[in-house]
């Protein structure tokens, strides 16, 4: 199973929650998005904590392709 792990996941598995933990752990592919990463950036946790947490996934994905999959194309009406 692939996973975008969404902000509130990514912390909990940081904070060592076990729920999130398993789920992400367990997925066969793991992903963020770019909010997401921004999300944790600016929050309080340590630099080198978040550089393990990137390193370890799968990628991370930019909004461009996804926000076409959340709202239908701008027509200009």
């Amino acid at each position: 199973m692939k996973v975008l792990a969404d902000t509130s996941a990514l912390i909990e598995f940081m904070r060592g929650n076990e729920r999130a933990k398993s789920f992400i752990t367990g997925a066969e592919k793991v992903y963020v998005s770019s909010l997401s990463l921004y999300e944790i950036l600016v929050g309080r946790t340590p630099r080198e904590e978040i550089l393990g947490l990137v390193s370890s996934l799968d990628g991370v994905l930019p909004l461009t392709g996804l926000t076409g999959l959340l709202h239908p194309p701008y027509t200009g009406s």
